[in-house]
């Protein structure tokens, strides 16, 4: 399993560009194959972008990252309070 730091993941996925995430299955949803390519693929021949060269298993270890950091996650009691 590769280690991802911030940078990495966010110049590859651009995952804490948006609002931040509620929940790891929100984070889980978001490192998908499927995500990526709706998100970086908006024309025919669109699909070279190195977001989509990722592994399935890459995905997971971002996200199992994301997660164990906290990266761009709402803690649980600002989400509690909100």
């Amino acid at each position: 399993m590769s280690t991802y730091t911030q940078q990495q993941i966010s110049d590859l996925t651009g995952f804490d560009c948006g609002d931040q995430f509620t929940s790891e299955d929100q984070v889980r949803d978001y490192f998908t194959f499927n995500n990526m390519k709706a998100m970086f693929v908006t024309y025919p021949g669109d699909d070279d972008n190195p977001a989509l060269s990722i592994t399935d298993d890459q995905l997971d270890a971002m996200a199992d990252a994301v997660i164990t950091n906290r990266w761009h996650m709402l803690s649980a009691t600002t989400t509690a309070e909100a």
